[in-house]
């Protein structure tokens, strides 16, 4: 039932699925009453017919470059929590793929440039973090596209009170923190106001040109200590 609501992929699943359940279970059956020679197909049929679905969904990522912001398997079709893979949209002329990967998701679904990581990584210093974002979802794009160590404030949406000023300030004063990313305006969705209260009036905002970038780009940059 699953596999034929997933439209046209693999159309031809479904009845497979189901002839080989049938196969199985009717080798099953004629085992039970004394030739027992046909339990084998019957369980080489149900293995087949149990997994080939969730295989075919499994294999799909092979076909599609993994953004790391929230990986699923699937068809395409609609997303989020649960959901099937999404559709991708197409590249704009003169963009590969690659270029696409490296241009990761940032706080609140904006895109860091690839001259913004370039950036962090060359001033990074001694420092633990490369920088410190809203959510994980931005914080494992950034990973994976840097392979840097990433602090995400706010938890996995963003919406987890999990950093502090008291902690923040450990961070920078023991050199283990240098930057800070959030949306212009505002701070992680599930942090302290106060905690960017304290970086706006603590930090210093780097100049969006610095990087590449400019200040429409709804994202600002902070460097700390």
């Amino acid at each position: 039932m699953v596999l034929s609501r997933a439209g046209d992929f693999v159309p031809w699943l479904p009845w497979v699925v189901a002839g080989t359940t049938a196969v199985a279970v009717a080798g099953l059956f004629v085992a039970a009453f004394g030739v027992r020679r046909l339990a084998a197909v019957a369980l080489v049929a149900g293995l087949f017919g149990s997994l080939a679905g969730p295989t075919a969904y499994a294999l799909t990522p092979l076909s599609s470059a993994v953004q790391g912001t929230n990986p699923t398997a699937g068809p395409a079709g609609s997303g989020g929590f649960g959901g099937a893979r999404q559709e991708r949209p197409a590249l704009p002329a003169g963009q590969s793929e690659s270029g696409r990967i490296a241009r990761p998701a940032g706080p609140d679904g904006g895109q860091v440039s690839t001259q913004l990581i370039e950036y962090l990584e060359a001033n990074q210093g001694d420092a633990a973090w490369l920088v410190a974002v809203n959510s994980a979802q931005s914080a494992s794009s950034i990973i994976l596209s840097s392979g840097k160590a990433v602090i995400a404030m706010g938890g996995f949406t963003g919406s987890d009170p999990a950093m502090t000023v008291a902690k923040l300030t450990e961070y920078v004063s023991s050199g283990q923190l240098k930057y800070l990313l959030i949306t212009s305006g505002n701070g992680p969705r599930g942090t302290d106001s106060s905690v960017t209260e304290w970086v706006k009036a603590n930090g210093t905002l780097v100049d969006a040109s610095a990087y590449g970038g400019t200040d429409s780009s709804g994202q600002a940059l902070y460097k700390l200590g």
